[in-house]
């Protein structure tokens, strides 16, 4: 189901499967790809991708049926498992469950703490370990000080868990950089707006398509 403009990434995503359980393969993942020059900011180098200390799965409110909110919920985008993982080491080869996969053409342009966060399925208001959207760079200085911190190279193809913390970093001016994203089937919700409709295959049933801005979440 892989569009022909996307095809030069399919070993990529061959990669990714090797290393998946024969069930995952049979589901719907998740496939990002950014090829751009991020430019500048504020009159300096800018990072591509969202800036700041992250996780890919998130908080977010849930809402009633009139409209009134809800506690909030962790929304999965990949979820894990994988037995004996250190983030510090390439993929390896070995059974992974769940997860998200990147990598991308220009060296040090992501970092990566070896660490997992805390996540719930309820509770999780501004208190929260992880708060609404993800943002973590409140953790910065504890991540810092407790967890291994890795910059992949270009071309290297990492695993990590919607709970890791990992930030995208400045592309210096010029730079073209392709990103690649592999999110396997584990995810709660499809969020519209970010993301381009694959005319060959929709989201499963069971996944909510949410069209407002998931940034605007928290």
């Amino acid at each position: 189901s892989l569009p022909e403009e996307l095809r030069p990434y399919a070993p990529l995503i061959a990669a990714c499967a090797q290393v998946l359980p024969k069930q995952e393969q049979a589901k719907v993942c998740y496939l990002t790809v950014d090829e751009s020059a991020p430019g500048t900011e504020a009159g300096a180098p800018a990072p591509q991708r969202r800036p700041g200390l992250h996780t890919e799965g998130f908080y977010a409110m849930r809402r009633g049926k009139a409209g009134q909110l809800k506690s909030a919920r962790w929304h999965h985008w990949g979820f894990h498992d994988r037995d004996h993982w250190l983030a510090k080491e390439p993929i390896s080869p070995a059974v992974f469950r769940g997860g998200v996969f990147m990598a991308s053409n220009v060296s040090a342009s992501t970092r990566i703490w070896a660490t997992e966060l805390p996540r719930a399925r309820t509770g999780g208001g501004e208190d929260a370990l992880v708060p609404l959207g993800g943002r973590c760079d409140h953790l910065r200085s504890a991540l810092d000080a407790h967890a291994a911190c890795i910059e992949p190279r270009a071309g290297e193809l990492m695993w990590i868990s919607d709970a890791t913390p990992h930030e995208s970093l400045r592309v210096q001016v010029g730079v073209e950089r392709s990103y690649f994203r592999l999110v396997t089937s584990d995810v709660s919700v499809w969020w519209a707006r970010h993301s381009t409709p694959n005319p060959r295959v929709a989201p499963p049933p069971h996944v909510r398509v949410i069209e407002q801005d998931k940034f605007a979440c928290g």
